[in-house]
């Protein structure tokens, strides 16, 4: 689920709240999303993992980089890479230290409202962007967190833009303060004027819920006198680990077979807790089937309020091939989201109203009321701190800190920048899938104007189910190109992408289909 070289936000919908009370997050992320990591990207040569939670990453060693998560310290050694450093949601006390001379293509915070601040400390030299391959040096995508940049006292960089773009740039920060956004401790080549605008933004309000047509089958176990189910857990190769997600398995009038965690979700190997496998004979084990089980494959539905009725539903919008036909079709899905005991919440299909072409004219979208984020900029298209560029002598501006207060940050952001957040991308067209080596496959497709990412789910499900047994992933990139790595031979694959601007989801591609024959 990466983000690299471009302009993106958080590939899924998130319930709307009031941001400025995310509170300050040490470390990077531990959930499995969003991921954190920390990558070296190149559009041409792929991405080198340098350290990330995302299962799917084989993390490398790279000369002169190091990665301490006891401090959450990245150093940087006479480091030389025609690279882009890119971190997601590594914490609001992220920093990188720099020793000897480095030189990077440019630097991209990603904070996914977890958190995503930057120090960047050391008495060592970093260059950044001096090919201006990048926009800019340093960008700080906040993602309603604070996002907020500093170089200390001791630290040497050298920064520069390509023609027309600042050096510095932070966007959809909940940050207010200015003089907080971007602190440079150092002297610098030239007045530093951080630049500011904002805002006001709307979030789609959203639930997660369980289906109740999203069913699974568990193994049957016993243990003390009470049924059990067990989740059977593989590797990324598609072998089992022997190893399980038990569920205590209730029967409810109302919706049948539901499966209540025990173990905190926690992988175990049954027999180690106490659980025995229920035997049908020595070659069978009894199943589970059509279990609603509370875990974490929950599905996201935008909320609208029926003005006829009163009341509050979840909808899902459902792109999909119909297998007869071979055509792609779109219809609209009602549910009721239902409070579950203390369980969490599962999404009950309204009767009548399972397939829509259209929703109701009484069905309004429901919205979080307006908050204001912050953009910061450093309009310069080169700034040395503490040198002079490859000459490396002395600043020549005098003062530590010469960064000053920028204009209002009540400043309105201009029409033209709110509507180009809000353009919906066109469809993806020209998918191409070719074999990269054992169990990977490469994908690329054309090019769409307005994308600021690209979203792309893969699955072993014509319909994407999100049921364990399908494998159904999606990943998030900046370019026109993906490697699916570890696929499970001799299986058939589908893949579909759509592009997305800002929070504006384009519809999804048309569905490829890939054999993976070895």
């Amino acid at each position: 689920m990466k983000k690299n070289l471009s302009l993106i936000i958080s590939l899924v919908l998130i319930i709307g709240v009031m941001p400025q009370n995310i509170p300050a997050a040490d470390g990077p992320c531990q959930e499995d999303y969003p991921p954190a990591y920390i990558s070296l990207v190149d559009d041409e040569a792929g991405t080198i993992p340098l350290f990330s939670n995302y299962i799917g990453d084989n993390v490398q060693k790279v000369d002169g980089i190091e990665y301490d998560k006891s401090d959450n310290t990245l150093t940087l050694n006479n480091v030389k890479q025609n690279k882009t450093l890119v971190t997601n949601v590594m914490g609001d006390d992220f920093k990188i230290k720099l020793k000897g001379n480095n030189e990077l293509n440019g630097i991209l915070v990603w904070g996914d409202e977890y958190g995503g601040n930057l120090t960047i400390t050391g008495d060592g030299k970093l260059v950044i962007n001096k090919n201006k391959s990048q926009k800019s040096s340093i960008v700080m995508y906040a993602e309603k967190t604070q996002g907020l940049l500093k170089i200390e006292k001791s630290a040497r960089v050298d920064m520069y833009a390509s023609k027309g773009n600042p050096v510095i740039d932070t966007l959809w920060s909940t940050n207010s303060v200015t003089a907080d956004a971007i602190v440079i401790e150092g002297k610098t080549s030239s007045e530093v004027k951080v630049e500011s605008r904002q805002a006001e933004v709307n979030d789609i309000i959203t639930s997660k819920a369980m289906s109740v047509d999203s069913r699974c089958y568990l193994y049957k176990f016993k243990k003390d006198g009470k049924n059990y189910g067990g989740q059977e857990k593989y590797d990324s190769n598609g072998e089992s680990t022997g190893e399980y997600i038990m569920f205590e398995v209730i029967n409810d009038e109302t919706y049948g077979n539901i499966g209540v965690p025990v173990n905190n979700l926690k992988k175990i190997i049954p027999a180690d807790y106490g659980y025995e496998k229920v035997m049908v004979d020595s070659e069978q084990q009894d199943e589970y089937r059509n279990v609603l089980i509370f875990d974490n494959w929950t599905y996201t539905y935008q909320m609208y309020h029926s003005t006829e009725k009163d009341k509050d539903y979840g909808v899902q919008n459902i792109h999909y091939t119909n297998g007869d036909t071979g055509k792609e079709e779109d219809y609209y899905a009602v549910y009721d989201i239902v409070k579950y005991g203390n369980y969490g919440y599962i999404a009950v299909p309204v009767e009548g109203m399972e397939k829509l072409d259209k929703l109701p004219a009484d069905f309004k979208e429901l919205l979080t009321d307006p908050y204001t984020l912050y953009y910061y900029t450093v309009g310069l298209e080169k700034l040395f701190i503490n040198s002079q560029g490859e000459n490396d002598t002395e600043p020549t501006t005098k003062g530590d800190n010469p960064t000053t207060k920028a204009d209002n940050p009540t400043t309105k952001a201009n029409d033209q920048t709110k509507a180009a957040l809000e353009k919906k991308p066109e469809r993806i067209t020209g998918i191409k899938a070719a074999k990269a080596k054992k169990k990977t496959v490469s994908i690329t497709w054309k090019k769409v104007a307005n994308a600021s990412k690209y979203q792309i789910q893969y699955s072993l499900s014509k319909k994407f189910k999100k049921a364990k047994k399908f494998r159904t992933k999606t990943v998030t990139t900046s370019k026109n190109k993906y490697t699916i790595k570890k696929l499970i031979k001799k299986k058939t694959y589908y893949v579909r992408i759509r592009a997305i601007n800002n929070k504006t989801v384009g519809q999804w591609s048309k569905i490829k289909k890939i054999k993976v024959t070895k």
